[in-house]
């Protein structure tokens, strides 16, 4: 069972993922970085939990205790991506250079998508595999 609630909590966290940087994607049209991804984590945690709990406990009806524990895994889990999202802007240049972006922000907004959606990626995939997962395995959803 362990081993399929880890492949069903990762297709879960990937369809949350994808409305998470779709939104945060087209945010960042129109605010800065660091509030398009803020705006992102909150819509795909809002699909998130319907997909993690049946992951956890298929069967169970949602209670009261249960909300409780989620929203306050979420809040850590969403506080730790955006601060590990937000720490590594600065570094967007070493980044750019490692992508072979020539080492600069990119001119074009296509590429500066690219890197932002790297250091998103990044950021949620050290979140999840030492914060969320077990988290949501061992207490959320216990």
């Amino acid at each position: 069972m362990g081993r399929m609630q880890v492949v069903g909590s990762a297709v879960g966290s990937v369809v949350s993922f994808g409305a998470f940087l779709g939104t945060a994607t087209a945010a960042d049209y129109v605010i800065d970085p660091g509030a398009a991804n803020l705006l992102g984590l909150f819509v795909g945690a809002a699909m998130n939990m319907g997909m993690q709990r049946r992951v956890f406990l298929p069967r169970a009806t949602l209670c009261r205790a249960m909300v409780v524990r989620y929203c306050s895994a979420e809040c850590l889990i969403l506080g730790l991506q955006q601060y590990l999202f937000v720490q590594l802007l600065p570094f967007r240049d070493t980044v750019s250079s490692m992508m072979e972006l020539g080492g600069r922000l990119p001119k074009r907004h296509e590429d500066d998508g690219i890197l932002l959606g790297t250091l998103r990626s990044g950021s949620q995939a050290v979140v999840f595999a030492a914060v969320s997962f077990p988290l949501r395995r061992y207490w959320v959803f216990k």
